[in-house]
């Protein structure tokens, strides 16, 4: 059976079965994960290890070589850079493109448990795969007045931080800033002697007293409770009067030879908000998740939190990822209204028949509907690659339909009967436009086969063009001659072409006479042409990723080697200043000693996040070289 008969005898399966897809792809429309760019797994892996505040020596010996030692023998891996510093290691293990890195994640963190019982007792060992969703989508500066640093860091690990991680779609809640509070035992030298004691005998009192255990349990009136020995201590009451040890039946305790207080940890990283000490909340992600929508979300829990906050507490948002992505997806959202309404236009001036033009524009939609059908199929996400393919494929979507109408507008205008002018039509034309779609698909197929980062960002873009190319070579084969049948109506001896596209053809024709009695003059001109092009093409700048004005950048630092956290601080106050004098500035935050994603980060280093007025003057380089030189002359 020919594709024409198939067609015909199968018209109201056909556009059914569309009718369903396009259905079913404006549905996930509404699920679809939404994120700047695609999703990409980088072949790296970070391992961070942290132990207290052991000099970088023995971290170097105890924890970074054995951990360097245990991720070498996994397959694939290419190079391995370690950095260290006092109290914490970063091991950045690059593999080579095509490794399975959710496979090389578990062999690593098996690896890294068969030496764990090596490493120094209190080490702490993270590892993360590097990909764009380890990086926070949103950034919240808590600030409450009449609270301590130390309160505001309780308030939000305990209560915020919570509220926020059951938000669908988030990963988890990273809390930076604050002082972490803690309770401090200060042995007294004189007293410890006096009692004959040591400072071992007095920690192992206070940690073998902090102990909840269970020793078995009873029936009583057809219920069971479990029995507990409990030293918990709740209050620092309690541990001054826990025992250390007994001399003759006279106790011995905590308080007689020590002091204990309420305290803050040593101070590591200095976290501020427009110039003011804050606790940062940086929300993450999950993969398959759309961040608009988790933005959202968090942004609805905030404002239900808010009334069981202290009063006086402020949740700014100094970092909102969303705003990029919905811009950005408004402005390619237009350019394919835009594209697709001048392509309507156009086929109207050449085909000069309403019917014609909306049989044809009808593809459009349906072609990105299905297509988005077929890309949440293959786990893709809407970004600035894949929205850019619809961008571009508008009009090579459009003209596998345009030659099915109008070829079967030629026939029905020759006097025709409609079932033989459509399969007549559709016969003639089967095979040039399956040969045209797949030259076309051949041109941009080759990006899938780029490696690197550059691979896996034009990997998205050229799978969905390709996808809409087939869905459009699909629709206009099978659906514009079913949609031919139901509404075009052609009258015979009706011109294939509208009065506009007529003037345009005789013009043509009336320049093509012309231009065949100048053939060398052509062929100069031609060859002009080539050397012009080959020349403006070696004066353009080249970049990986076209230049934005996100409305936001980050400004990072280097205060120089060994600086404390106190001296980084103040002369970074000094930048503070200078942001905060910049007009077109809205809100910033500033992390030292710490930073933005997964790394370990000495006290003389940070960043600031910086976000910019919608409605300034001046464009983003400007204000950044403006600040950038202040920094320089001044600082």
């Amino acid at each position: 059976m020919t594709l024409s008969k198939f067609t015909a005898n199968n018209l109201k399966a056909i556009l059914f079965v569309t009718v369903v897809l396009c259905g079913i792809g404006a549905w996930l429309l509404a699920s679809f994960p939404v994120s700047i760019l695609p999703d990409v797994t980088f072949p790296r892996i970070l391992v961070i290890g942290e132990s207290g505040g052991r000099p970088t020596r023995m971290v170097d010996a105890a924890i970074a070589k054995p951990l360097e030692q245990a991720v070498a023998s996994v397959p694939g891996v290419a190079k391995i850079r370690t950095q260290t510093q006092r109290g914490a290691t970063e091991l950045s293990i690059d593999f080579n493109w095509g490794t399975d890195i959710s496979a090389a994640y578990q062999l690593i963190n098996t690896r890294i448990g068969e030496v764990r019982n090596s490493l120094p007792p209190d080490t702490q060992v993270t590892v993360e795969r590097m990909n764009p969703t380890i990086f926070p989508i949103l950034g919240l500066s808590l600030r409450v007045k009449g609270l301590s640093q130390a309160e505001v860091w309780s308030l939000a690990n305990y209560k915020v931080r919570p509220r926020l991680t059951r938000v669908p779609g988030v990963s988890k809640v990273v809390v930076q800033g604050g002082q972490i509070p803690e309770i401090v035992v200060e042995i007294l030298p004189q007293k410890l002697n006096a009692y004959h004691l040591s400072l071992l005998e007095v920690e192992q009192a206070i940690t073998a007293s902090n102990v909840v255990r269970g020793v078995g349990k009873f029936d009583r009136q057809f219920q069971q409770y479990n029995v507990l020995v409990s030293g918990e201590t709740a209050s620092i009451e309690e541990i001054k009067h826990v025992v250390v040890v007994q001399r003759n039946g006279v106790p011995i305790t905590v308080g007689q030879v020590a002091k204990v207080d309420r305290s803050v940890q040593d101070r590591t990283t200095v976290v501020t908000a427009d110039g003011s000490e804050s606790v940062l909340l940086n929300i993450v992600r999950q993969p398959d998740a759309n961040t608009v929508s988790v933005t959202e979300g968090v942004r609805k829990e905030l404002a239900d939190l808010k009334s069981s906050l202290p009063a006086g507490a402020e949740i700014g948002v100094f970092y909102d990822q969303s705003i990029l992505i919905g811009e950005a997806v408004t402005s390619v959202r237009d350019a394919v209204l835009i594209g697709a309404g001048l392509a309507v236009v156009v086929l109207l001036l050449f085909l000069g028949n309403l019917r014609a033009t909306l049989v044809t524009a009808i593809i459009i939609p349906a072609t990105v509907l299905i297509t988005f059908l077929l890309m949440r199929l293959s786990g893709m996400t809407l970004n600035l690659m894949t929205l850019g393919a619809l961008a571009v494929g508008i009009g090579l979507v459009i003209d596998d339909a345009i030659v099915v109408v109008e070829n079967v507008f030629r026939h029905l205008s020759h006097g025709e009967e409609r079932g033989e002018a459509i399969k007549s039509a559709t016969t003639e034309i089967v095979a040039p436009m399956i040969s045209s779609t797949l030259t076309t698909v051949v041109v941009f197929l080759p990006l899938v086969l780029l490696k690197g980062i550059s691979g896996a960002f034009f990997t998205a873009l050229a799978v969905t063009l390709v996808i809409a190319l087939l869905v459009s070579l699909f629709l206009a084969l099978f659906v514009s001659p079913t949609l031919c049948v139901a509404f075009l109506k052609v009258k015979p001896g009706e011109r294939e072409y509208g009065p506009v596209f007529g003037w345009v053809v005789n013009t043509y024709s009336k320049i093509l006479r012309v231009s065949l009695k100048m053939v060398p003059a052509l062929l100069l001109g031609a060859v002009a042409l080539v050397i012009g092009t080959v020349f403006l093409a070696s004066q353009l700048k080249q970049g990986f990723m076209p230049e934005m004005d996100e409305g936001a950048f980050v400004l990072d630092y280097l205060t120089p080697p060994g600086t404390s956290l106190a001296e980084s601080d103040r002369l970074l106050k000094k930048i503070d200043a200078v942001l905060a004098e910049t007009p077109e500035i809205k809100s910033y935050s500033r992390r030292t000693g710490t930073e933005l994603g997964f790394a370990i980060t000495e006290p003389n280093r940070g960043d600031y996040a910086v976000t910019l007025k919608k409605d300034r003057t001046r464009k983003i380089d400007d204000v950044m070289d403006e600040i950038r030189g202040k920094i320089q002359s001044d600082i």
